[in-house]
């Protein structure tokens, strides 16, 4: 994960680098925190596995802050508002997780069942709104 800085010239400076072992794409920051999710290997040959994960990166430090195993491979980070982290799962089961932040790292709330592919979370008055296309709109009471 590369952080960079605006300048006042309206061009970006790279100001570090942190590593991660997997493949994580899709961060989204909250405070002095970025969130990302990806898949992790392991093994090698027909033997490879693959299980999905949330980076939490300390922004300040530019270090890993912790790594949270999920039991989808292919995680997606939606959002970080209203002191949630919402994650995305698409296969084998459609579902949306939520995670607290009150404690710096995520802790598991709850997983929420949703119809097709959820690909923005909106969170308003304690409810978080997931437009899901033809098949409505899912609410999470918060």
């Amino acid at each position: 994960m590369h952080t960079l800085a605006l300048t006042s010239r309206g061009t970006a400076r790279l100001v570090g680098t942190v590593e991660t072992a997997g493949y994580f794409w899709g961060a989204v920051r909250s405070g002095a925190r970025a969130f990302a999710a990806g898949t992790v290997w392991s093994g090698s040959g027909a033997s490879t596995t693959t299980s999905g994960a949330v980076v939490t990166v300390d922004l300040e430090r530019l270090k890993v802050a912790n790594v949270l195993a999920t039991d989808a491979s292919w995680p997606q980070v939606l959002a970080a508002e209203g002191g949630k982290l919402f994650v995305a799962e698409h296969w084998p089961l459609a579902a949306i997780e939520v995670y607290g932040l009150a404690t710096g790292k995520p802790v598991f709330e709850q997983a929420v069942p949703t119809f097709g592919w959820t690909w923005q979370v909106v969170v308003e008055g304690g409810v978080a709104y997931l437009p899901s296309g033809p098949y409505g709109v899912v609410r999470i009471p918060l």
